[in-house]
């Protein structure tokens, strides 16, 4: 799975856009819990790479957040997640597989496939 790589586009499920995560609610969350909820998500979010809404990413995401912290994040803030994951998938998903998603390699590859800096823009993170 592809924890935390960017996201190609701010948009999609409900929204999103510059600054998306840095309100009260999602900023309580946190990105550690994010990135675990990122990496239980890769199955669900692979099935939906190339939905539009990726419904079943979206849905994951918040039943692992909801799950571990007992808290809901904002649709915009999942939004910028859910195409991090999904722009991790399309381009950098062999890569990241055979180093793993925290390696140098898939950051490498996610960082070049514009992934990492749509992301910074869409969460304000």
């Amino acid at each position: 799975m592809i924890a935390g790589c960017g996201g190609d586009t701010p948009g999609g499920v409900g929204g999103g856009g510059s600054g998306a995560c840095t309100n009260a609610n999602d900023t309580a969350i946190g990105k550690p819990a994010m990135d675990t909820a990122a990496s239980a998500c890769g199955l669900a979010c692979y099935a939906d790479k190339d939905a539009n809404p990726p419904k079943m990413c979206a849905d994951c995401l918040n039943m692992n957040i909801t799950k571990n912290t007992q808290k809901t994040l904002t649709t915009a803030c999942n939004t910028c997640w859910t195409t991090v994951i999904i722009c991790g998938i399309k381009n950098c998903s062999s890569v990241c597989l055979m180093n793993g998603a925290t390696s140098a390699e898939c950051r490498t590859c996610t960082s070049q496939a514009g992934c990492d800096s749509n992301f910074t823009n869409c969460a304000g993170l």
